[in-house]
């Protein structure tokens, strides 16, 4: 789910979770999983001027 936590124009933030449950070759039983957050700026004039933050953690084993 995206929200704008105050009110129309306002950033969009992002919270989630993910899963490793299958690869190939090297990775063909990796499992692991983590998250995710993230925040995409809005409402600005020009794109250029929009900013876009994101960070990913997590675990992989193989």
């Amino acid at each position: 789910w995206l929200c704008e936590e105050e009110g129309a124009g306002s950033p969009y933030h992002y919270n989630g979770t993910y899963r490793n449950f299958m690869g190939t070759g090297e990775f063909a039983n990796v499992v692991g999983g983590g998250s995710l957050t993230a925040t995409f700026e809005t409402g600005a004039l020009l794109p250029a001027t929009n900013h876009t933050y994101m960070k990913i953690d997590g675990t992989i084993n193989f």
